[in-house]
């Protein structure tokens, strides 16, 4: 941990006041160029990572399962993945879709306020128009929406994923279901 985080722990727990920690994390994510969007998004890829840490444990839980399998056992994993799944579609799905979607259409909008504050700044009122583009990472809002859209961007795909990787779990698990339903059927015959 660096100097620089140490101190700013150290100030942090020296606040007598929830109100004046709250303040020192803000004025942090402001030097990091985070919104109120970009808490929004770090909340959801947190809770993103802890689903997908109960993912990891039922696709562990499941190869720990001996040969033959019992089918309860199969179902039970199944329908926990199940749960999860629809936890994501439930409590995520809306908000990292609203966000990525609002950040893709700030695009142009960032842009020519980004454009236009350059145009203002003194350092860059020499730069011709169109070359004007490539000096855009250096507006400050330009920067606070590329932060904000790279998250956003990266929440959408984490949860993609997920939600994809689930989704291919339950549908083997439904197979192995069947497959050892038509084995219990023979059996009993």
């Amino acid at each position: 941990m660096s100097n620089k985080a140490k101190q700013i722990i150290q100030d942090i727990k020296a606040c007598e006041k929830d109100a004046d920690a709250v303040s020192i994390i803000k004025e942090i994510m402001a030097a990091l160029n985070m919104s109120q969007d970009a808490e929004t998004i770090n909340r959801l890829i947190a809770g993103l990572e802890e689903l997908s840490d109960k993912f990891e444990q039922l696709e562990a839980a499941y190869k720990e399962i001996e040969t033959p399998k019992d089918i309860s056992e199969v179902q039970k994993i199944r329908t926990e993945a199940n749960f999860i799944y629809r936890e994501i579609a439930d409590d995520y799905v809306f908000d990292v879709s609203r966000l990525r979607t609002l950040f893709e259409e700030l695009k142009t909008v960032e842009r020519a306020k980004g454009l236009n504050e350059l145009k203002e700044d003194e350092r860059y009122s020499n730069i011709g128009k169109s070359y004007l583009r490539d000096y855009l990472g250096a507006a400050e809002n330009y920067q606070e929406w590329m932060v904000s859209y790279s998250l956003a961007y990266g929440a959408y795909s984490k949860m993609r994923s997920l939600m994809d990787s689930i989704r291919m779990f339950t549908d083997s698990l439904a197979g192995e279901i069947r497959s050892l339903q038509q084995v219990e059927i023979k059996d009993a015959k």
